[in-house]
């Protein structure tokens, strides 16, 4: 996302807590549902600039950083217990 290139991904609940509304979401266990999302993002007018400009926004949210400083914080108040 943070590339700014749209996603089509499934739409198991990590995946869609992660991209929300920056993504084209289907079901990873049907062939059908990933060439029926991959053709709706692609025939749609315009979706490759708005889904480009929602996944940079939503990658904004993200960062190494706060990832390690997150998990650096749960080790230590597990470490305390």
């Amino acid at each position: 996302m943070a590339s700014g290139n749209p996603i089509c991904t499934t739409d198991i609940d990590p995946m869609k807590e992660y991209c929300k509304d920056s993504a084209f979401y289907f079901n990873g266990k049907s062939v059908e549902s990933i060439k029926n999302s991959i053709i709706k993002f692609l025939s749609l007018e315009n979706n490759y600039l708005k889904y480009r400009n929602r996944s940079l926004k939503r990658s904004k949210n993200f960062s190494w950083d706060s990832f390690s400083e997150n998990l650096i914080s749960i080790m230590y108040n597990l470490n305390k217990k």
